[in-house]
């Protein structure tokens, strides 16, 4: 082959791949994930309604709503993107909570405080991450720790409450923002299995007999900063 026909081959050959090299010099159409990894942040804000008693037996039925009418639980989250479509990470969440008026649990005169934790595992399944609306179904588990206050004058007198989580179901939807933010519903399915009384006139078994689930129904706000 002479010189204009290698020439003519060379040509042919850039000609080819200058679409393929433009191509993937343009930036992604809006709308359009990009499948990485990375560490992904994340908060929110919520409120809770409790519902369920402590246990089955008439030593400790007391109904949770009794002891608190609802709780505003704030909280963090860590963990992974393994892609656009799936997150592993954990969360915990702490709410302070609203005293009912209820002369049984927290008498007239009384100072009353009420308060409630959860550290969970999470994962998130992203349902459409090339849209703006980015749907997506979380479910977790972990442990709970609950306290109730009563003060009167100098006393106070705590009990804490702790068992699993057994199950959180979370519901949302982020938008297409850095941070990624939007409402979510959640559903939390939980027991407790210890009490403790600080202090205690007399010894206080430390586990609950005959426990009984428990359920919180939350409406919140989350957002997230990270991968979309």
């Amino acid at each position: 082959m002479g010189p204009l026909g290698r020439h003519a081959l060379i040509a042919a050959c850039l000609s080819s791949l200058l679409p393929a090299v433009s191509r993937a010099a343009e930036p992604d159409p809006p709308g359009k994930a990009v499948d990485e990894r990375g560490v992904q942040l994340g908060a929110r804000l919520g409120y809770s309604l409790p519902t369920g008693s402590l246990s089955d037996g008439s030593a400790a039925s007391t109904h949770l709503s009794d002891l608190e009418t609802a709780t505003v639980p704030v909280g963090i989250d860590a963990g992974f993107r393994f892609s656009h479509l799936a997150y592993l990470g954990a969360t915990l969440a702490w709410g302070a909570g609203i005293a009912p008026n209820n002369p049984a649990t927290c008498p007239a005169g009384a100072s009353c405080f009420r308060q409630d934790a959860q550290l969970r595992v999470e994962g998130r399944l992203y349902l459409h991450p090339n849209a703006k609306v980015n749907w997506w179904v979380g479910f977790g588990a972990g442990w709970e720790v609950a306290a109730f206050a009563q003060s009167a004058g100098p006393n106070t007198v705590t009990a804490t409450f702790t068992g699993p989580v057994f199950g959180d179901l979370q519901v949302g939807f982020d938008s297409r923002t850095q941070p990624a933010i939007g409402p979510y519903f959640g559903l939390t399915v939980a027991r407790f299995v210890t009490e403790g009384i600080n202090p205690a006139a007399a010894p206080v078994s430390a586990w609950i007999q005959d426990p009984s689930l428990h359920v919180w129904f939350t409406l919140g706000l989350h957002g997230s900063f990270g991968l979309w």
